[in-house]
């Protein structure tokens, strides 16, 4: 908590006027908690900093639990620049829009080393990765596919092989995209070298789809949050429904 508040108060209190936080689920972490506390230590504490700075007038600070991991943060923050870009709304209305959009985000994640998913979900006493499911999932190569949405995670399939699993993963972002029903952006990330995804035919073809249908895509190496709970190697993919 400390750590925030010294962010802002030593430095983005002094830059801005208005700061929109987006943080991962909290069902997924703290940072949610920690930086709602921060933030009332924040907002008593920056009248005196900016002035000292010479910079005058009000500082707001919203603090939004995304409800959402990764990519899902990813998406929500694009789309944040996108609406301040073209819009320009007051903050009090950004705030409202994402926390709507927030709700209708998914993450698709395929999780690459099952033994790695299975040990840290037992140790966070979860039951989204069941042992029966691992040990047939190790012994047949079957790798599932996590759904997160408004902070609760369920497996919403499995396929046979990581490749297979993350061309369903594409195709089903392919499919809700041809139908009109989300938003034109599309975030991905990558517990590896990107260019490993890049190279899949799969991939090749959904970027070729994608641009004839006007979508941005945004392939990145995975944060180390979110590696650290899925395993090295994952591949996840975000988007948002209308």
């Amino acid at each position: 908590m400390e750590q925030i508040r010294d962010l802002f108060l030593d430095d983005l209190v002094l830059r801005y006027d208005r700061v929109l936080v987006l943080c991962v689920s909290g069902t997924r972490g703290r940072v949610f908690d920690r930086a709602t506390q921060a933030s009332y230590a924040i907002l008593q504490g920056y009248r005196e900093r900016r002035e000292q700075a010479g910079r005058g007038g009000q500082f707001a600070l919203r603090v939004l639990d995304t409800g959402n991991v990764g990519p899902g943060e990813g998406v929500l923050a694009h789309e944040a620049i996108r609406i301040i870009e073209e819009q320009a709304p007051p903050f009090e209305k950004l705030r409202r829009t994402l926390k709507d959009m927030a709700r209708q985000t998914i993450c698709l994640t395929v999780p690459h080393d099952l033994w790695y998913l299975h040990n840290r979900a037992r140790s966070k006493g979860e039951n989204s990765m069941t042992l029966s499911f691992y040990r047939l999932g190790r012994a047949l190569e079957i790798k599932p596919i996590l759904e997160m949405r408004d902070g609760r995670s369920r497996v919403a399939g499995s396929v046979r092989g990581f490749e297979r699993a993350v061309a369903r993963v594409l195709d089903q972002a392919r499919d809700v995209l041809s139908k009109g029903h989300i938003l034109p952006v599309v975030v991905m990330s990558f517990g590896g070298d990107p260019r490993i995804i890049r190279e899949m035919t799969a991939y090749q073809e959904f970027e070729a789809f994608a641009a004839a249908h006007k979508c941005r895509l945004h392939l990145s190496v995975m944060s180390a949050s979110m590696a650290v709970n899925v395993g090295p190697g994952a591949f996840a993919l975000a988007y948002i429904q209308k």
